[in-house]
């Protein structure tokens, strides 16, 4: 019967062992021998300076300076760089939305189209629309001159809108709720609303 001849062996076998140090290399003769040789130094990396740190300070904003109103209830940057500052209080006829551009202040209130002077929450959706939140008069809408406001009678949950955030698919989500603490989230598609309640597993307010 011919002998098959054996496989051809390599003549050496490298092992990265886990030491960074060290290579492990094996005979083929003797495998079970490793002569451990010195590995190559690694080059020590070059980091870049640490930055300096940005000096940072402080400056407050008041009505003197053109802020409608001094209790802010939210804020906001849209996608020009514009900061949105909601406003609102129990005696004030002036607050509702403030718009800062990095110079110059413009308040906007019920005069202007604005459904209540008390906002607590704004959003800015995908088409550059802001929306506004407010306490007991739903939520209004701004496309950059005209406003809508949106009510109960139109499919929204609550007049008191607490929270504004748009998904991923576009869809609007409303957080409400009313004088009795009851809570409900409303989802609007831009043509259709639809309402949340503890029936459809909302969390309920303790």
């Amino acid at each position: 019967t011919p002998v098959q001849s054996p496989a051809p062996v390599p003549k050496l076998l490298s092992i990265v062992v886990p030491s960074p140090a060290l290579v492990q290399t094996l005979e083929p003769t003797n495998p079970l021998t490793p002569i451990l040789t010195q590995a190559p130094a690694p080059r020590p990396a070059t980091s870049a300076p640490a930055p300096s740190p940005i000096p940072l300070s402080w400056k407050t904003f008041t009505p003197k300076d053109g802020l409608g109103y001094a209790n802010v209830w939210a804020i906001t940057q849209d996608s020009r760089g514009n900061l949105w500052l909601g406003t609102g209080g129990r005696d004030s006829q002036n607050s509702g939305v403030s718009r800062y551009d990095g110079s110059n202040w413009t308040n906007f209130t019920t005069q202007d189209g604005l459904a209540a002077t008390w906002v607590l929450a704004i959003a800015e959706d995908k088409q550059g629309n802001l929306w506004f939140g407010t306490v007991g008069s739903g939520v209004s809408r701004y496309d950059g001159s005209q406003w809508k406001t949106f009510t109960e009678r139109d499919g929204l949950a609550g007049n008191y809108v607490n929270a504004i955030v748009q998904d991923k698919q576009g869809n609007l989500w409303f957080g409400t709720n009313d004088i009795g603490g009851v809570s409900r989230v409303s989802r609007y598609d831009g043509s259709q609303w639809k309402t949340f309640t503890t029936k459809d597993g909302l969390a309920k307010v303790v």
